[in-house]
């Protein structure tokens, strides 16, 4: 069981990264709307979510949705939290740390 952890923390990884590229190109300038969808960062966003996906469908025919769900989507919105103020110097509040402490356990309820 463990294997599907690891596995999960993999999805998490390549959900949070494909997020930090598209934050990366929404605070770019464009040279037309169609390549603020379709340029090289923004794309291979879409291959890290793409490539997340179906490793994640891996997952849940081996782990039950509640846990797999519960630990993929707030994983990612806890690592997205911190990687939005390593790379971008988003503010991390007291109510984001106390949010995420929730989360966690919340998670742990549900996993354990």
């Amino acid at each position: 069981m463990l294997k599907y952890y690891l596995v999960i923390v993999l999805v998490v990884i390549l959900s949070t990264a494909a997020q930090l590229l598209m934050k990366k190109s929404a605070k770019s300038e464009h040279r037309s709307l169609l390549f603020e969808y379709l340029n090289p960062v923004v794309l291979s966003g879409y291959a890290l979510f793409l490539t997340g996906t179906i490793i994640n469908l891996y997952v849940l025919s081996h782990v039950k949705l509640a846990v797999a769900s519960a630990l993929t989507e707030s994983l990612t919105f806890i690592l997205a939290i911190l990687t939005g103020r390593i790379f971008f110097g988003e503010r991390l509040t007291r109510r984001k740390i106390l949010g995420s402490a929730v989360i966690l356990a919340g998670v742990m309820i549900v996993a354990g």
